[in-house]
């Protein structure tokens, strides 16, 4: 994966390294749809709805998502206990499990052994979905469809988990000029009080946002009941296994 300043310092134009340090965002409604389209895409079952229709529920409907992802999110951490690898992500303690398909599940903690964060991947490390608060709700998805093998796209996505999306945005301008990838990555990041979307694309070098509610609401349903589906299908299996 790409890195931001892949010249030395002396080498690189002084305008084209002041730029890159900008998050460029381009304000626009579309970026929804793109997102719903990377969900149908980068889903571990080609065949998997998206949630078009979970924009029609009502609040309480999508309270109710919520708390589903919520009860199999730490369902799947409780199984975790006995079946999951200890290792470490950084300086974070993690369990790992990987179904026998090749989907993973990686889950921080802090030093008292409490959960930090979630993260789903499928088999092919074409999708990754991370929440950050461990709260069945996901915040962080990264689409990686480059031609690399798994393990490297693995390794990509571990580096784009948890890197501020406006470095991102600042990464991916040079990043389509030197080497484009086809990396998109959407956050829901919260700005003003308010809940916004973003996206970075690594391939064209574009960054989008959009903070009207409507969009945004359509988009986070939709995401988070494809996470739900994800959730339920990994719980089952690691309780078969």
């Amino acid at each position: 994966m790409f890195r931001f300043n892949p010249f030395k310092k002396n080498e690189q134009p002084a305008k084209q390294e002041e730029e890159a340090k900008k998050p460029g965002y381009i304000k626009s409604g579309a970026i929804g749809l793109a997102l719903l389209t990377a969900i149908g895409a980068g889903s571990a079952n080609a065949g998997e709805k998206n949630g078009q229709n979970f924009e029609k529920m009502g609040r309480e409907k999508i309270d109710d998502v919520l708390k589903n992802n919520y009860l199999n999110e730490h369902q799947i951490i409780n199984q975790l206990d006995k079946k999951g690898q200890k290792g470490r992500y950084g300086n974070t303690p993690v369990k790992i499990w990987s179904s026998p398909d090749g989907q993973k599940v990686v889950v921080g903690f802090d030093d008292n052994g409490g959960t930090k964060w979630f993260i789903y991947e499928n088999s092919d490390a074409s999708k990754r979905v991370v929440d950050y608060n461990a709260n069945g709700s996901a915040e962080r998805m990264i689409f990686n469809n480059q031609k690399k093998n798994t393990k490297i796209k693995n390794m990509d996505n571990d580096l784009n988990s948890f890197a501020d999306i406006d470095r991102l945005s600042s990464q991916a301008k040079i990043a389509a000029d030197v080497q484009p990838e086809k990396v998109e990555i959407y956050s829901f990041v919260i700005e003003n009080g308010g809940r916004i979307l973003k996206s970075v694309n690594f391939e064209d070098g574009k960054s989008y946002v959009t903070d009207e509610p409507n969009e945004v609401k359509k988009a986070d349903s939709s995401v988070q009941t494809n996470f739900g589906k994800n959730l339920k299908e990994i719980k089952e299996a690691i309780e078969k296994n």
